[in-house]
């Protein structure tokens, strides 16, 4: 690292310490490695833009900051028309191969059709292990949204099994 700036060790630290905590978040709102990997790299090039008003910052850690700029950054791209929910499809080589069970496979990509108000409380959930309370806190909405969320995200993927198998 000899020959980078003070600002560029600090910014190379921060990749080190969090791109791949970064990329995990990336690919539960992406569903795509690729995907994921280029919304992590957009959010370390917005750090690098924005590294003066975030050192200034007090109260908040460079991880929350982060965080939070990888999830809208998500967000962001999920927008974009090429992404809307119609369009979205999921590859096999983004569920990691053939390793997974047609079901579990059939269940992961009716997953990733979910609308994002959905499937943010579903991944979660049940794909981190937070709790109903810990969600709403997360997302910023009531315990009673999450749990309404959670039974028609439910509802939506139980039609979406009982119309592939008819």
């Amino acid at each position: 690292m000899e020959g980078l700036s003070d600002r560029a060790r600090l910014v190379s630290a921060w990749y080190a310490a969090y791109f791949p905590e970064a990329v995990r978040l990336c690919r539960l709102y992406l569903g795509s490695q690729a995907d994921a990997e280029d919304a992590a790299q957009e959010t370390f090039l917005k750090l690098w833009r924005k590294l003066d008003s975030i050192e200034n910052r007090t109260g908040a850690s460079v991880r929350a900051w982060i965080m939070k700029t990888a999830g809208n950054t998500c967000r962001d791209q999920l927008r974009k028309p090429f992404r809307r929910f119609e369009d979205r499809t999921v590859r096999p080589e983004d569920l990691g191969g053939g390793e997974l069970p047609p079901a579990d496979r059939e269940l992961r990509i009716d997953l990733s059709r979910l609308p994002e108000e959905y499937r943010t409380p579903v991944k979660l959930v049940y794909g981190r292990g937070l709790t109903v309370q810990e969600t709403a806190t997360r997302v910023r909405v009531s315990k009673a949204t999450i749990s309404r969320r959670l039974q028609k995200a439910r509802g939506i993927i139980r039609r979406s099994m009982l119309c592939t198998e008819a």
